[in-house]
C-alpha cells in the first residue's frame, strides 16, 4: 500500500517524486515486498524490489540536505 500511496499522492500532485516522503515511502513499500517475496521464493520479484529499494536509497542520499 505504501507504493501505491506513494504513486497516488505523486499523481495527484500532494507530493514530489523527489521528496524524502515520497522516497521513504518508496523504500519501505519495497522493504515489505521484498520480505513477501523472499518468503515465497518468487526470484524475479525479489530482484525488482532490490532495485525498487536501492532506487529510493540513491535518490534519498542525492538529495539529503547538506
Amino acid at each position: 500500500m505504501l507504493i501505491v500511496g506513494a504513486y497516488w499522492l505523486n499523481s495527484t500532485k500532494r507530493i514530489e517524486s523527489t521528496s524524502r516522503v515520497y522516497q521513504i515511502m518508496n523504500l519501505f513499500g519495497a522493504i515489505g515486498m521484498l520480505v513477501n517475496v523472499l518468503h515465497t521464493e518468487t526470484w524475479a520479484a525479489v530482484a525488482l524490489q532490490l532495485i525498487w529499494a536501492g532506487i529510493a536509497l540513491f535518490t534519498l542520499f542525492r538529495h539529503r540536505s547538506p
